[in-house]
């Protein structure tokens, strides 16, 4: 029975789809994503441009600003 060893695994890397409007707290949650290991889809800072974005490209959640206009 063959086996596949653990060094030829990559990393499972979540896609997180960010969408805030705030330049500067957007691009440090992406970095903090990013560092954690992440694919981070956009930032996007609307909610038109995340459902184009959704569209396109496949993700696995979202951190979306809670006060977004």
């Amino acid at each position: 029975m063959g086996s596949v060893s653990d060094s030829s695994l990559e990393p499972i890397r979540p896609s997180i789809l960010v969408v805030e409007e705030e330049y500067f707290i957007a691009e440090d949650l992406k970095q903090c994503l990013e560092n954690a290991g992440a694919r981070v889809v956009g930032p996007v800072g609307t909610e038109s441009a995340a459902l184009e974005l959704i569209d396109d490209v496949k993700v696995d959640c979202a951190v979306i600003d809670i006060n977004l206009r």
